[in-house]
């Protein structure tokens, strides 16, 4: 994945209350803040293919200047 310089990509895990996977990742140049941080991007899904996809495209937005929608 292409992430923006600097960000960080968390591991892959298994989310059993809502039973998908997720992966998470953010800006570390932005302040933590109570509530999460506005640069962030928790990709979600079904599959590994799923969440994989969804955050290869939200982090290339990313990487362009363009929040992903």
């Amino acid at each position: 994945m292409a992430a923006p310089d600097g960000w960080p990509i968390g591991r892959p895990g298994w989310e059993d209350r809502y039973q998908h996977r997720s992966m998470y990742a953010f800006d570390p140049s932005e302040p933590a803040v109570y509530g999460g941080r506005e640069q962030q991007w928790i990709a979600v899904g079904q599959t590994e293919l799923d969440y994989v996809h969804d955050m290869a495209y939200c982090l290339g937005e990313s990487k362009s200047g363009r929040w992903p929608k």
